[in-house]
């Protein structure tokens, strides 16, 4: 019974690695569980998330798929940052929550949200940001009591 669970799991991640364009995501965590009849997996503890040049670091995440095991969403919770690159552009960042579409191109950076891009010194904070990589469009927004913040050099 064991022996066909860890055959099972090892198919899968080997399934997830080969239908994604992103071949060399690689995660480490100090544990895994995966439930296969709701489509995710969970990863605790030192997690970090290394796609071709990216890599984001969080404390938790969620990962999930669609039937053919495609992952779909992560969700990143505590402690989160990353480097990450669009284009010829490389970005700092973190918050308190981020949500990754993969499929979509799409980061959503949730409360204590704050992006850096390296290349040009241009930072910006607030409760919200989202950016859609394909389309090179972003948004941020604020609370009555912290407003967004953007800082040119």
């Amino acid at each position: 019974m064991q022996i066909k669970f860890i055959l099972i799991l090892i198919l899968l991640l080997l399934n997830i690695y080969a239908k994604t364009d992103l071949n060399s995501t690689k995660i480490t965590a100090d544990s895994f569980e995966y439930n296969d009849l709701k489509h995710y997996t969970y990863f605790k503890g030192n997690v970090k998330i290394y796609t071709k040049k990216d890599i984001l670091f969080a404390d938790s995440v969620y990962v999930f798929f669609n039937k053919d095991k495609t992952p779909i969403k992560y969700i990143l919770k505590g402690n989160v940052n990353f480097n990450i690159f669009i284009q010829t552009k490389k970005y700092i960042g973190k918050g308190d929550k981020i949500i990754l579409e993969p499929l979509k191109d799409k980061i959503t950076i949730i409360n204590n949200a704050y992006l850096e891009d390296k290349t040009t010194g241009q930072k910006i904070k607030g409760d919200k940001i989202f950016f859609d990589k394909k389309n090179g469009f972003s948004s941020v927004f604020g609370k009555k009591n912290r407003p967004v913040t953007f800082i040119i050099n």
